[in-house]
């Protein structure tokens, strides 16, 4: 068969350059001489078979193909491929099938009661007031700044304004827009910081939104049906105490 460069000069079968035919195995074809093989660059050539193509590539030989078989190749390919998050064992890759992440546990709440503002001299920071509605009815003072405290308290004793603050004006907005305050939560303290959250409700979904203690309640009193207001049991154990201590 020739090869990538060309047909070359024809060799005898027992590997003389000069292209004279091998002896047969006949007494009277001895010194006959055998005419030079014809170039073979086309298998496809009509009536003629390329060894390639009686043959087949040297793998192949002595294994006929069927139908839909995986060769020993795609299956070594198969079992080794690679598995998302995996690590072989002895590699670095892991094989292991990722442990499922257990979602947390939501954090308890307690509801509480909305009891006022008050100012206790001789400090000029008003606290906002609020209860434990069940037992043991904990009470929970949220020191605020003194503007906040005002809003607080005309929304609480149902005071006008001759022009709208700007925890009415939030309210008119979340009004138009179609959104309504469902909760008010304090989730937590740190020394004397409270962090708190609002879930909103709406057209687009429920949201959450995190926001100051003395904003959310400001906001909860403006509207027109009662906000529930949620305690973390981990801020009434750390900052609550009993009514009247």
């Amino acid at each position: 068969m020739a090869g990538d460069g060309g047909p070359g000069p024809a060799r005898s079968l027992d590997g003389h350059p000069d292209g004279s035919a091998a002896p047969s195995e006949g007494p009277d074809e001895q010194h006959r001489s055998r005419p030079p093989e014809e170039p073979r660059d086309a298998p496809g050539a009509p009536g003629e078979t390329s060894s390639e193509l009686a043959e087949g590539p040297s793998e192949s030989k002595g294994r006929a193909e069927v139908p839909g078989e995986v060769s020993s190749e795609d299956r070594t390919e198969e079992a080794h491929t690679e598995v998302p998050g995996a690590t072989a064992v002895g590699g670095g890759e892991d094989w292991s099938t990722p442990a499922e992440e257990v979602p947390s546990a939501p954090e308890a709440m307690r509801q509480a009661a909305f009891m006022g503002v008050v100012l206790e001299l001789p400090s000029v920071h008003p606290s906002v007031v609020l209860q434990e509605i069940d037992a043991p009815m904990r009470e929970l003072r949220v020191t605020i700044a003194q503007p906040e405290g005002v809003a607080i308290a005309y929304a609480w004793r149902g005071i006008a304004t001759p022009r709208p603050l700007t925890h009415d004006l939030l309210t008119t907005i979340l009004q138009r827009f179609g959104l309504q305050v469902d909760a008010v939560r304090i989730t937590g303290v740190n020394g004397p910081v409270f962090h708190a959250e609002m879930a909103l409700s709406g057209p687009s979904g429920s949201h959450t939104v995190e926001c100051r203690p003395s904003d959310a309640l400001a906001l909860a009193l403006r509207q027109p049906l009662p906000v529930p207001i949620m305690v973390a049991e981990e801020v009434l154990a750390t900052a609550g105490h009993s009514p009247g201590a």
